[in-house]
């Protein structure tokens, strides 16, 4: 499945060092399970930014986006999406069939991040929902989803390393399963994991040191559900 984030920015000088310095998301992957897939409900939200947050009325969901931070457009968006694919399954059969399978029950929600598209070392935060009803009976908790995106992870070719040392943290009232890795020794992600509605929702924040962790993790903090 097409699963989080994703997207890989790149430097349009040096394709070399395109994947090391320009990530600011991830193209999360899950396996296919089958051949059919559900799609997202007509009343769908994918949400909208105002007043300086994000608000999605079919997850009841807020966000608080810091002050100048950039919205990434939905061209830009699935640009990026397409070109972190590529990178992602190579030459993998297997990977580029579940990306396609995956793309009708996927929702690219939100990404943010500090810098403008294309800047280096830009930490991000993105939100992607996944409907996983078809998954019911594999996918019962956030830890589920998170072992079956990490399988794929490490099949992929960013040489991503997976914390599988799962952990569970509370937000206002809500429990989030979180997962830690790293790619290319120098790329920070940590992902959280809900489930609501018959979807995972998965928020991926991207960073290179400490201090943007830390400042990240003050964003998730604000994150609500009703």
């Amino acid at each position: 499945m097409k699963n989080f984030i994703y997207l890989c920015i790149l430097n349009k000088k040096n394709t070399n060092m395109k994947v090391k310095t320009y990530f600011i998301g991830l193209l999360f992957l899950m396996a296919i399970l089958a051949d059919c897939s559900y799609g997202k409900s007509k009343n769908f939200d994918y949400g909208k930014v105002e007043n300086g947050k994000y608000v999605n009325s079919y997850f009841g969901m807020e966000m608080s986006i810091p002050e100048n931070w950039i919205v990434m457009s939905q061209e830009n968006f699935d640009e990026a999406a397409k070109l972190g694919e590529k990178l992602i399954t190579g030459d993998d059969k297997r990977l580029q069939a579940a990306v396609k399978v995956s793309e009708v029950r996927t929702a690219n929600l939100l990404l943010v991040s500090e810098k403008e598209y294309g800047s280096a070392n830009n930490i991000s935060i993105s939100i992607v929902s996944e409907n996983i009803k078809l998954f019911s009976g594999l996918i019962k908790n956030g830890n589920d989803y998170l072992a079956q995106a990490a399988k794929l992870l490490e099949q992929s070719q960013l040489q991503y390393k997976v914390d599988y040392n799962f952990t569970t943290e509370i937000i206002n009232n809500q429990e989030f399963s979180v997962m830690n890795g790293i790619m290319f020794d120098s790329i920070y992600q940590k992902i959280y994991v809900i489930l609501k509605n018959d979807f995972a929702i998965t928020f991926t924040i991207t960073y290179f040191d400490d201090e943007q962790k830390e400042f990240l993790e003050n964003v998730m903090n604000t994150v609500k559900f009703k």
